[in-house]
């Protein structure tokens, strides 16, 4: 027959203090082998486990507490690195900032002058293809234009500075007469009058004071010598000597003209002033 046996035990509380306590057992279903009493051996084996736990326990909340006092070392460590590597970098950088700025003026100035050279060789090897097309362009400009137009344009800035009751001349070949006529009939003051001995493209201007004498044909070459041996800005500054005839002023009348009508008149010279005005717009164009 089964054995019912009521006891008290007290069992020590595992993982916590060791503290009695009494749990009463009014049944055990089967045979009782170890009886009302749990061998000591068994008890002190249960006692054991329960130390190594609690002992287990306090060990890793000591590696924990030390680990964590370990990662704050490092933490202050790592900051005390970091703003004495700061700092030095710091110290470095204003150190060496004078000579990083020379070294990088020094390369902007290099780098400049690399520019400056690169733009000289493009603008040599392109000079004269660039003054090969200003001749192709001026050529073909010109070759569209009617001698009477450009002698009449380039005239009409001479004759505004007609003032009061002065009257001019203006000599012009005879196979232009008709159409310089007609292009300065709006002013009254200027006599047209036809000269044989002129060709085509030569005008002479009689004023009061000189007889100025424009050849189409002439400036037609200065602008070309000009466009083939200089450039752009060397030609304009040269538009600027008025005083210099190789310098695109105009040819001075001629002695047997002014023998001819008797006069002794003083010389001027006239810049062809319109056309090369017209050609470089042309071009630019």
């Amino acid at each position: 027959m089964p054995a019912e046996t009521t006891a008290t035990t007290r069992l020590p509380r595992i993982g916590c203090l060791m503290t009695p306590l009494s749990l009463p057992i009014t049944k055990l279903p089967g045979n009782a082998p170890l009886g009302t009493i749990i061998p000591a051996e068994d008890m002190a084996g249960y006692v054991k486990a329960s130390e190594i736990v609690a002992q287990a326990e306090v060990q890793a909340r000591q590696i924990l507490e030390a680990a964590e006092r370990e990662i704050e070392q490092l933490y202050g460590m790592y900051e005390q690195i970091s703003e004495a590597a700061w700092q030095t970098g710091m110290d470095r950088i204003e150190e060496e900032a004078p000579g990083l700025r020379q070294f990088a003026v020094a390369e902007a100035v290099e780098w400049l002058i690399a520019e400056q050279e690169l733009e000289n060789k493009i603008i040599e090897r392109l000079e004269g293809q660039l003054s090969g097309v200003l001749v192709q362009v001026f050529e073909e400009w010109y070759g569209k234009q009617s001698e009477p137009q450009l002698l009449a344009n380039i005239l009409r800035e001479r004759i505004k500075k007609l003032s009061g009751d002065e009257e001019w001349m203006l000599y012009v070949s005879s196979e232009q007469y008709d159409e310089l006529r007609q292009a300065l009939i709006s002013y009254p003051r200027l006599r047209i009058e036809p000269d044989a001995s002129l060709g085509s493209g030569k005008v002479l201007l009689q004023t009061p004071l000189a007889i100025l004498s424009l050849n189409l044909d002439e400036q037609f070459d200065w602008v070309m010598s000009r466009l083939l041996s200089h450039s752009r800005e060397a030609w304009r500054r040269q538009l600027s000597d008025s005083n210099d005839p190789q310098q695109g002023v105009l040819p001075l009348v001629p002695e047997d003209f002014i023998e001819a009508r008797g006069g002794d008149f003083m010389s001027a010279g006239v810049v062809l002033e319109t056309v090369v005005i017209s050609a470089a717009e042309a071009i630019h164009e």
